[in-house]
């Protein structure tokens, strides 16, 4: 990735909607997707779990920027969602809890066009690969236990949880909704490999 894509992204973060919708100018949310693709939730609506995912992809976004472009370039990528929580925890603190909400859904909405300009959709393959590969290991996993004649519900319930996040992933890809599609197989992921885990 570029030093110009790098700057791209901070360019479209700062000059958005946001900071008009913040300052009550009534304009729509900006989407986190490119122009033509569909926009996302606001994930601050969602699970926790959802915004952590996309917490960890925005890091992975950095990692990827610092190692083709050093750490300055890294710093700066994160920089306007650094401000935005500061702002936001200066609000809390100052007792005006809907100014730090809209402060938190801003960071939130630049997290995601980070993970979708830096990692796209090369990104997204990556991920929905690893869900499958892990997925296919759960499903090995259970007939071996099978085998054994060992109880495999919770491992059973463990697989289910990690389809149901891969189908949602290939809809949001096919509709796409590539920051949705990354945020389901991350989830997929780390659900397979906690149930591996958990069964040694």
């Amino acid at each position: 990735m570029s030093r110009v894509l790098a700057v791209s992204v901070l360019v479209l973060v700062l000059a958005s909607p946001l900071a008009a919708q913040d300052r009550g100018a009534g304009m729509p949310p900006a989407p986190l997707l490119r122009a033509g693709a569909q926009q996302q939730p606001e994930l601050l609506r969602r699970p926790a779990w959802e915004r952590q995912v996309l917490q960890r992809l925005t890091l992975r976004a950095a990692a990827q920027v610092r190692q083709a472009q050093g750490p300055q370039a890294a710093q700066e990528l994160l920089a306007p969602v650094r401000r935005l929580q500061r702002q936001a925890a200066i609000a809390r603190q100052a007792g005006n809890p809907e100014l730090a909400r809209r402060r938190m859904l801003a960071a939130q909405r630049v997290r995601g066009r980070i993970v979708v300009e830096v990692l796209g959709a090369a990104g997204e393959a990556e991920l929905r690969e690893r869900a499958e590969r892990q997925s296919a290991e759960l499903a090995a996993l259970i007939e071996r236990r099978l085998a054994l004649g060992e109880d495999v519900r919770r491992l059973r319930m463990a697989q289910r949880l990690v389809n149901a996040q891969l189908r949602q992933g290939q809809r949001a890809f096919e509709n796409d909704r590539l920051l949705r599609a990354m945020v389901s197989s991350a989830r997929a992921v780390q659900l397979a490999r906690r149930a591996l885990a958990r069964a040694g």
